[in-house]
């Protein structure tokens, strides 16, 4: 028989022993400290300064002091001492600041874990109560799952298409928003303002990933196939995807289309219409919205290029700009009313608000500044003339139909097809750094005769001093000025050529043609004083 007992090494009574008590009170106190093991610490590495009896410890890795060299025994104070113990696999003890059981697996303390599967569990509550319905219950403030390696997944299977596998949220036990599938095998995200009545927010379709949003006005698909995109109800609904790259964002944008490409179309019914056209932008609820198979037009703003239909190559920025244009191409057109009634006119340039608003065929004119080139002097539209530029504000044509009119300044008024005007009534000077150099070469004009006014017509001339006036019987301004009247000119000429009578309500005098009259007057002068001095 062994001094020791297998498992606790427990001290055995021999026979005729003296003293048997102390052997027995021995085995009693390893008992006491082993039996039920309960330890203050297993993390402890410095002996507790004043330890009470029967007060045990793990001892954890590279204790000091009176602990040394036990790592991983069972230190426990018996007797004013520590006494230690070699633990064997299988014990187990409660550690006291960590609330956990702890084992030793035959080479180091383990937490001791919960068994490793639990299988057909009827229902299971964690700080809850499962019932029939909501067989896992679960009372936390937050709940992990974290991967083992890798990848993780949460899945959700549901019976049958009409079925519903999806997540609830709720208030008070009264659902506000679920995700999933809800009976049916689109992906829906959904909402409730009382748990009852529930609204569909945004659904991916199962066929082909199709987004849609979704609200009680309507809803919003969003595609992408073809590389095009559209966003909105009915927009791009005919396109045929065959890599158009179009992108249409807005109630019914691009609605129409088939095979046009490269077009981008944003605001409600920009580029409705269009089927064929590409290289458009419009922008602004109603921009190019007939359009059809024209091309490369850029319209921004509300009604912008609104009924074109096939012209092409036209720019139009601003509210209304190129609001009737249905054929008209290579046009630009910047500010509100640019351009608007202009329907086939071509080539045409117009920046202010209003400028060339009247404009309907005319083709190839310039109007820069507000209502450049809208009217004409009587204040009718201008709508048919052609090769013209107006440039200042309400510059105007001398008539409709008019062709290579140029009129610059503000408030300047045109003087006829072929003429180009400088500034209004009211300038009181113009200056150049150089004087002007007219073209007069012979060979650009045909031979009509001599001049037949001289020294006759010269002495009948009646020179004045004047102001001008800002309108006709207004008060004067500016410096006083020498010249002429044209009425009295016109009255000394048979056949007005000095005085230009085409419009009689403004009579104008060629200043450059009384050079020649004068150097007719000088000649005959010389050659009276030539004969004089003759004689």
């Amino acid at each position: 028989m062994t001094d020791l007992s297998a498992k606790l090494q427990l001290p055995f009574i021999q026979p005729s022993q003296a003293q048997k008590h102390v052997t027995h009170n021995e085995a009693l106190l390893k008992l006491d400290g082993l039996v039920q093991m309960s330890v203050a610490s297993k993390d402890l590495a410095t002996p507790p300064g004043a330890p009470v009896d029967g007060e045990s410890y793990i001892v954890p890795a590279g204790a000091t002091g009176a602990w040394a060299g036990q790592d991983g025994n069972v230190a426990i104070w018996q007797n004013t001492a520590w006494m230690f113990y070699a633990p064997s696999e299988g014990w187990t003890a409660w550690v006291s600041d960590l609330d956990t059981l702890w084992s030793f697996d035959g080479s180091a303390w383990v937490e001791t874990a919960p068994a490793e599967t639990f299988q057909n569990i009827p229902m299971l509550g964690v700080n809850a109560t499962a019932d029939a319905t909501n067989r896992l219950s679960v009372n936390s403030p937050a709940v992990l799952f974290n991967n083992e390696g890798t990848d993780i997944q949460v899945k959700l299977n549901k019976n049958g298409v009409a079925d519903t596998a999806s997540f609830l949220f709720q208030a008070g036990w009264s659902g506000r928003a679920e995700i999933g599938l809800t009976g049916d095998d689109d992906f829906h995200f959904k909402a409730s303002p009382d748990g009852a009545t529930w609204y569909d927010g945004l659904v991916i379709n199962k066929n082909n990933g199709y987004l849609s949003l979704l609200g009680v006005s309507g809803s919003i698909p969003i595609y992408n196939t073809g590389g095009s995109v559209f966003i909105g109800e009915s927009a791009g609904a005919n396109d045929d995807l065959s890599n158009n790259y179009n992108t249409f964002v807005g109630y019914f944008t691009g609605n129409a289309n088939t095979t046009g490409s490269y077009n981008l179309a944003a605001g409600m019914n920009a580029l409705r219409f269009n089927t064929t056209g590409s290289n458009n932008v419009a922008a602004g609820a109603d921009a190019l919205r007939f359009n059809t198979t024209g091309s490369n037009n850029v319209a921004a703003g509300v009604n912008a290029l609104y009924p074109n239909t096939t012209g092409s190559n036209n720019v139009a920025a601003g509210s209304y700009a190129l609001r009737f244009n249905t054929t008209g191409s290579y046009n630009v057109a910047a500010g509100m009313n640019a351009l608007r009634f202009n329907t086939t006119g071509g080539y045409n340039v117009a920046a202010g608000m209003n400028a060339l608003r009247s404009n309907t065929t005319g083709g190839n004119n310039v109007g820069a500044g507000v209502n450049a080139g809208r009217y004409v002097n009587a204040g009718t539209d201008n709508a048919t003339s052609s090769n013209s530029t107006y440039i200042g504000y309400d510059t105007r044509a001398s008539a409709d139909g008019n062709t290579n009119e140029t009129v610059i300044g503000y408030a300047a008024r045109g003087n006829g097809s072929n003429t180009v005007t400088l500034g209004n009534s009211s300038v009181t000077g113009a200056f150049v750094q150089v004087a002007w150099t007219v073209v007069s070469d012979r060979r650009d004009k045909e031979h009509v005769g001599d001049v037949p006014l001289g020294l006759d017509f010269v002495n009948q001339l009646r020179p004045a001093a004047f102001r001008y006036t800002e309108e006709r019987g207004g008060a004067p301004s500016g410096p006083v000025r020498y010249g002429f009247y044209a009425q009295d000119v016109l009255a000394l000429e048979n056949d007005p050529v000095i005085v230009d009578a085409s419009d009689p309500d403004k009579l104008k005098l060629n200043e450059t043609a009384l050079i020649a009259t004068l150097t007719n007057a000088v000649q005959e002068l010389s050659a009276r004083l030539a004969k004089l001095e003759g004689e």
